[in-house]
C-alpha cells in the first residue's frame, strides 16, 4: 500500500525503497571492506592500500574529474565576469 505522508510529501513506498537501497549499499561496502581486510592481512599496509585503491577507483575518478573541471573552469568564469572596456581610437 502507498500512504501519503503529507508533512514531507513522500510516499510510504518511496521510504521503503530508500531503506532497501541503503541496505544494498551497506552490503556492497561491507564486501569491499572484507576484501580490503583480507588484502591487509596478506600484504600488510601496502596490500591494504592497493586493494583500497582498486575497490574505490570509480569514486576516485569521479572526485578527480570534478576537481579538474572546477580548476579548469574557474579562470574562465572569473575572466568572463570582469567587464572589458571597449575604447576606440580615431582613424
Amino acid at each position: 500500500m502507498i500512504y501519503l505522508n503529507t508533512s514531507k510529501g513522500q510516499t510510504q513506498m518511496s521510504n521503503e525503497s530508500s531503506g532497501g537501497s541503503r541496505t544494498a549499499n551497506l552490503a556492497v561496502l561491507a564486501a569491499k571492506a572484507a576484501k580490503i581486510a583480507k588484502a591487509a592481512s596478506m600484504g600488510g599496509p601496502y596490500g591494504a592500500a592497493a586493494e583500497t585503491a582498486r575497490q574505490f577507483i570509480p569514486q576516485l575518478i569521479k572526485v578527480v574529474a570534478i576537481i579538474l573541471i572546477i580548476v579548469l573552469l574557474l579562470p574562465a568564469i572569473i575572466f568572463s565576469a570582469i567587464p572589458q572596456s571597449t575604447t576606440r581610437t580615431a582613424a
